[in-house]
């Protein structure tokens, strides 16, 4: 899938506390230990050791559906992310969508017909961006945008929490938006300086 190109980003994100995906390549298949947490969608068809060829626990996993982790979150997505980046070892906080997303397909056409979606309500801020930047983009490009700025959401929510905060201004974390090709099995990662998801 070829993604569209995203307007500047308006998110909360620094530049310095974005790792690269070849400095994460490097620090795995070391050891066990974990060294880095995945949120990811529930329909993620892939484990992260397949792509990263990290040995069994260098990647802690939570998945749900497309993501999400609203910001007041208090319940199991924003906990099992927090345990992981309590640990020691971890330095890499990767936020992973995929090009054929269903749950955000699915998300997409409901809104377009006026249907209420639980999901929808941990989207409201990226529909509203989407309407007020890209809603005069072809259709054909909708679901690619959703996939990023969904990520780059998830991302600025976590920043917004005062622990991964003081960790990323330490240089102690680093924040990744990857972004699964479901038909090459390539990732395709965020890049904060042009702003927009690159090989």
């Amino acid at each position: 899938m070829q993604l569209p190109v995203l307007e500047l980003c308006q998110h909360v994100l620094q530049a310095a506390e974005f790792g690269t995906k070849s400095q994460l390549l490097l620090e795995i298949g070391q050891n066990d230990d974990p060294i880095a947490v995945m949120l990811g969608c529930s329909e993620l068809g892939f484990a992260p050791d397949e792509v990263s060829h990290a040995n069994p626990g260098e990647i802690m996993i939570v998945q749900n559906p497309a993501g999400l982790v609203p910001p007041a979150d208090t319940g199991g997505t924003i906990a099992s992310i927090m345990y992981g980046l309590h640990l020691p070892t971890v330095r890499h906080l990767i936020v992973c969508g995929h090009t054929q997303c269903g749950i955000l397909r699915m998300v997409l056409a409901k809104e377009s017909k006026g249907k209420v979606n639980p999901v929808l309500m941990g989207l409201q801020g990226v529909m509203k961006r989407f309407h007020a930047i890209y809603a005069d983009r072809p259709e054909h490009d909708w679901l690619g945008i959703i996939i990023q700025e969904t990520i780059l959401q998830q991302l600025a929510h976590f920043r917004s929490d005062t622990y991964v905060q003081s960790r990323l201004q330490q240089g102690k974390l680093f924040l990744h938006g990857w972004i699964r090709d479901d038909q090459t099995s390539s990732i395709t990662s965020y890049e904060p300086v042009s702003g927009q998801f690159c090989d």
